[in-house]
């Protein structure tokens, strides 16, 4: 939905990606169409037409990804979730590779779900209390990592 509210942020970022100006164009034009297709299909009760549009989707946002590692090395220019900037190539393959598997089994239908186990209405709030601490934890070992990254080296003498 961002991507349609803010049409220049996500454009910004599509040229990011460094396409032939007629391949950016389309492609601006029609990933949040796309996006709010999958929405629209689920929404519709038409889930395996969502999901496989949602994999595909997904399969060729990491092919894009993958192309463009050659170009902004680990860190690739993202407009996922409403943000724009760059973030780490591992990640978004990561992030990718989960959604392409949740997609492809909501695909095949609700028998397609049952190797994973779902939270029932009792397990839904300390699945949600992990899922947040998860977060968190990750969050501040992006922020550990930032600081031991920009920290001066120690010197070794002692100033008096």
């Amino acid at each position: 939905a961002t991507k349609l509210r803010r049409p220049r942020r996500w454009r910004s970022v599509v040229d990011a990606h460094g396409l032939p100006a007629p391949v950016a164009s389309t492609a601006a034009a029609l990933v949040p169409v796309a996006e709010a297709a999958v929405t629209g299909l689920v929404i519709a009760g038409a889930v395996h037409a969502g999901a496989t549009l949602a994999a595909g989707l997904l399969v060729a946002f990491s092919a894009a990804l993958v192309r463009l590692r050659r170009r902004s090395g680990d860190r690739v220019p993202c407009g996922c979730l409403g943000r724009s900037g760059s973030r780490p190539l591992g990640l978004l393959l990561g992030r990718n590779a989960l959604l392409i598997v949740v997609a492809i089994a909501a695909a095949r239908g609700p028998n397609g779900l049952d190797p994973v186990l779902l939270p029932h209405a009792p397990e839904l709030v300390p699945a949600v209390l992990v899922g947040v601490g998860l977060g968190v934890l990750i969050a501040m070992l992006r922020r550990t990592a930032a600081l031991l990254r920009d920290a001066r080296p120690l010197t070794g003498r002692v100033e008096s």
